[in-house]
């Protein structure tokens, strides 16, 4: 886990490299489709700028002792122009936010778009945003890719808490196999539970099926940007072909 200053170090780091790479695009370069399903470059852009000002102002209401969520960011219809304004408005606004953070905002709770949560727990959420919407569209873009790996290897001792919440967006129907993720950083295990999921020890009562590899691959799978065929995976037990659902 990062603490304060290193949650802050990386925020402006990913998202300052974000926008570099923004900055330097043509115009068709915007328009290119991107991993996030239904956004253009454009719109990941915007929606990360508008994020930015929105994380910021949850922080800001955390130190104020407000603690209601501000607006979802959505993904801005701008100009391109407007978005590299925003993105640089909003980096700017995010990393003030986070220097103003004191001790008593951190041993309390801060407000997000999507919820209310321990203020430790939020400082890592702009970390992993700007990650890896950097890479999305590094991805999109055909610029450097690859996670960092002090930013994959928190994401990977991280994800526990993530896992439920992210595979109860699945499709619902009774599962017939549970999950074990694993990568130097660490592995867990995942599987149904009644109506949802859960992380548990030990051995499943269901056909398991194993993901091993890098940190970075792993984190990048667990958040559904590569697939299980990606050659950089190791998909192993008697509920392989689980992988690809």
């Amino acid at each position: 886990m990062f603490d304060l200053a290193a949650a802050r170090t990386v925020t402006a780091r990913e998202l300052n490299e974000l926008i570099d790479i923004a900055a330097g695009l043509d115009l068709g370069g915007w328009s290119t489709q991107t991993r996030c399903e239904g956004w253009t470059v454009r719109e990941l852009c915007a929606h990360a700028g508008a994020a930015a000002r929105q994380q910021a102002e949850g922080f800001r209401r955390a130190r104020a002792g407000r603690l209601e969520p501000p607006e979802g960011p959505g993904a801005p219809d701008l100009t391109s122009d407007e978005v590299l304004d925003l993105l640089r408005s909003g980096a700017a606004e995010l990393d003030a936010a986070l220097g103003d953070i004191d001790d008593t905002t951190m041993a309390g709770m801060t407000p997000l778009p999507f919820g209310v949560l321990p203020t430790m727990i939020a400082i890592h959420l702009p970390v992993f945003e700007y990650a890896f919407h950097r890479d999305d569209l590094a991805s999109a873009v055909g610029a450097r890719r690859g996670l960092a790996d002090d930013v994959a290897a928190t994401m990977i001792e991280f994800f526990p808490g993530l896992a439920p919440a992210l595979a109860g967006r699945a499709a619902s129907g009774s599962a017939a196999h549970a999950y074990r993720l694993t990568a130097p950083a660490g592995a867990m295990t995942l599987a149904p539970s009644g109506s949802t999921w859960a992380v548990i020890d030990g051995e499943p009562e269901l056909p398991l099926c194993s993901i091993s590899g890098s940190n970075e691959a792993v984190a990048l799978f667990a958040m559904g940007r590569i697939g299980a065929d990606d050659p950089r995976l190791d998909i192993t037990g008697p509920a392989a072909s689980a992988a690809n659902e």
